[in-house]
């Protein structure tokens, strides 16, 4: 099967409790999309603000990670809010900012106008992963 790689949409703040806790949470917690990837797939974060709620601008790529686990679960944040998750292995990474990232040859313009107009969740073309624009992100482990 081939590796597939995905974007998620969520604030900076969101992204690192997400990190922290070794899950991804997408779509305001619906499990559709996370039922959408298989295990190996990769994840990357766009994060458009620092914060749910706010205005502060982040717009960075804030995370990568791979899908480790065949179980997408609920979990209940609040008494009237049980969104589902699945477990992601976050590699360390340093933030990237999407502006550098705008040429044709990294990340093509067409590709560049979903994260303007910030959809939750989509599935990266194929040539928007380019050796330079995974390297922007500065991962290891």
């Amino acid at each position: 099967m081939t590796t597939r790689f995905w974007i998620g949409v969520a604030s900076r703040e969101h992204v690192h409790l997400g990190i922290a806790g070794g899950f991804s949470q997408l779509c305001h917690g619906k499990a559709y999309p996370l039922k959408r990837m298989m295990v190996g797939d990769w994840l990357i974060y766009y994060s458009p603000k620092e914060r749910f709620g706010e205005n502060i601008p982040c717009q960075k790529f804030t995370a990568i990670g791979r899908v480790i686990g065949e179980d997408v679960y609920p979990h209940e944040m609040f008494t009237d809010f049980v969104p589902y998750r699945r477990n992601i292995d976050f590699l360390e990474s340093a933030d990237a900012l999407i502006r550098p990232l705008r040429s044709p040859c990294v990340l093509p313009y067409p590709c560049y106008s979903r994260f303007v107009h910030q959809p939750d969740f989509f599935k990266a073309c194929s040539n928007t992963l380019t050796p330079s624009w995974s390297g922007a992100l500065h991962f290891s482990k």
